[in-house]
């Protein structure tokens, strides 16, 4: 009898880990922010993002083992892999005094690579690159890989990781765009 118990509630565990979690809310890098204020007093808006993933689950899994579902939780605020990428770029751009939503040059993006690559034994990655673009027809291009832990487990622990990574990786993906003085000459040329 109580092996019966104790099935049911080691199902109900298993299943309750099942759940996608959502991705957690941007927050900008000071290490980010140092470097944009060099670019001094420009200010520019950003415009659409273009040629991107709807959800987390259109990324391209690039691991070794079975796919798994990258669809994040109902939430009213998420606007999809694009627009958290392009809201982070408006963020740290705000942060460092360079965005003004009206009345500047307009900045638009295009995701280039959105993936993420998942092992066991050599962990998991994202790999995230986007092209921005000016009015002039300026472009700055930008790749980044941002490597976490998968741990042990696979199935539904590997797809928690990986979206709990998505936030950081894109934290991380502009501060290294912003220690690029390409990327600081393509903002201050607007």
């Amino acid at each position: 009898m109580a092996f019966w118990k104790f099935g049911i509630a080691l199902v109900a565990v298993g299943l309750g880990g099942c759940q996608t979690p959502g991705v957690a809310d941007y927050t900008p890098s000071r290490d980010t922010l140092s470097y944009l204020q060099q670019v001094g007093g420009t200010r520019v808006s950003v415009g659409s993002f273009g040629n991107t993933p709807e959800s987390l689950a259109d990324a391209t899994d690039t691991g070794l083992f079975s796919a798994c579902s990258l669809k994040v939780a109902d939430d009213p605020d998420w606007t999809g892999p694009s627009g958290y990428i392009r809201n982070a770029l408006v963020e740290e751009l705000t942060v460092g005094g360079l965005y003004a939503e009206q009345d500047a040059p307009v900045i638009d993006g295009a995701i280039e690579t959105l993936s993420f690559t998942r092992d066991p034994v050599f962990g998991g990655a994202w790999d995230i690159a986007v092209v921005l673009t000016g009015a002039d027809g300026a472009q700055f291009r930008h790749e980044n890989r941002f490597k976490f832990d998968v741990g042990a487990l696979g199935g539904p622990t590997v797809c928690r990781r990986a979206i709990d990574a998505f936030q950081p990786a894109v934290v991380e993906f502009w501060e290294s765009a912003a220690r690029s003085p390409q990327f600081r000459a393509f903002l201050k040329n607007r």
